[in-house]
């Protein structure tokens, strides 16, 4: 009985809740910010490799209506992918040349920020 008698101040002063509120929601809002940073890079990885991909196909396909033969439009791709910091053959990033007026550039779909480097 008498520690039920302790409580019942306890119970009416709710000066402390805030702060247990706080406490139990500050872990929950961490991590939310943290997937958060996490979601950015993601997106700005993805942006940095697709424009890798479009400006080493625009310059292959530059060379090629310049009339470079395909070897050379290849080289001219392989030489902007570079620049990104991506090699052609390592980690599944590859140059493919299927016609004269097509030339692809594939970067694996798990491509992450690790294997490039910013401009």
């Amino acid at each position: 009985m008498r520690v039920c008698r302790l409580c019942v101040p306890l119970k009416a002063n709710i000066a402390g809740n805030v702060l247990t509120i706080t406490a139990f929601c500050l872990p929950l809002v961490i991590g939310a910010v943290g997937f958060a940073v996490d979601v950015a890079g993601w997106q700005q990885t993805k942006r940095m490799l697709q424009g890798a991909a479009d400006s080493a196909a625009f310059s292959a396909a530059t060379a090629s209506a310049a009339g470079a033969t395909s070897t050379r439009a290849s080289e001219e791709a392989k030489a902007v992918l570079s620049t990104y910091g991506i090699v052609d053959g390592s980690n599944g990033a590859t140059v493919i040349r299927q016609s004269r007026a097509e030339q692809l550039v594939r970067l694996p779909e798990r491509w992450n920020q690790h294997h490039c480097r910013s401009l």
